[in-house]
């Protein structure tokens, strides 16, 4: 998978050390409001699914299987989010790829939260590792009872070992058409290659729709379709089921295997 910060961009080392003291802070903060005497006040919640994906590539497919989870703790406006999830190929190798990420973020007011996040990705049971980062965003027109949700992001896919990586722009969104269906959907823009020349374009649509069940329960379907140089016929179909508890999450993951489905 990935390589260093891009030249192009620079300073990296700088961005990570700014976004890895704010999430330890973040961290800190949470875990000290949580057993302050104000706890009450604290904001708490989270998602946790697993993910069944049949993943074509035209000329053949394979299976997926995902394990991923989120928990949101915040005082006020500020907050902080942490992921976890594995991945397992259908080959035997069980659920040695994992990912791990944390998410800071600031309600600007009910309708705008904006954020940072910090991840990695540990393919092969540690044998290979790559982070991710970047700055994020979510529109809630109405507040926590909207009907609608948008989530954008910018961010970075850097391998430890290796200067190849990616810039990604992403854009996703949601619509309840009624208290228990969602529909949803979202664009990833991704520019591949090594430091200085990503020119390599590996973008993914997505579509699918969801039921809520009261109880806090869902299942989900989703479709993607890749877009790239020589691609034809490449798509994974996802089946999805989760719970979801407290406010749920509040972004979404940014792992490779979130960001491209099955691959």
């Amino acid at each position: 998978m990935i390589g260093a910060f891009s030249g192009e961009f620079g300073a990296r080392e700088l961005l990570e050390d700014i976004m890895k003291t704010a999430i330890l802070t973040s961290a800190a903060l949470a875990a000290l409001l949580a057993t302050s005497a104000n706890a009450q006040s604290v904001a708490f919640g989270g998602d946790v699914s697993a993910s069944y994906l049949s993943r074509d590539y035209g000329s053949g497919s394979s299976d997926r299987y995902q394990l991923n989870g989120s928990v949101v703790t915040g005082f006020g406006a500020f907050g902080a989010q942490f992921d976890l999830g594995a991945q397992s190929y259908a080959d035997g190798d069980g659920f040695d790829n994992f990912t791990y990420a944390a998410h800071v973020f600031y309600a600007v007011n009910p309708a705008i939260t904006v954020g940072a996040y910090y991840g990695v990705d540990d393919w092969g049971g540690g044998s290979n590792n790559d982070e991710y980062f970047g700055i994020e965003a979510k529109f809630t027109p109405g507040g926590s009872a909207s009907r609608i949700e948008v989530e954008a992001f910018v961010g970075w896919y850097e391998g430890v070992f290796s200067d190849y990586g990616a810039n990604l722009i992403g854009l996703s969104g949601s619509y309840a058409i009624t208290d228990n269906i969602d529909l949803f959907g979202g664009y990833l823009m991704g520019d591949w290659g090594n430091a200085g020349s990503r020119n390599n374009p590996y973008d993914v649509l997505t579509a699918g729709a969801a039921y809520n069940f009261d109880s806090g329960l869902y299942v989900a379907a989703s479709y993607q379709n890749y877009f790239y140089p020589g691609a034809s016929g490449d798509y994974t179909l996802q089946l999805q089921v989760g719970y979801q508890f407290g406010g749920g999450q509040v972004f979404g993951g940014r792992s490779y295997y979130t960001l491209y489905p099955g691959d």
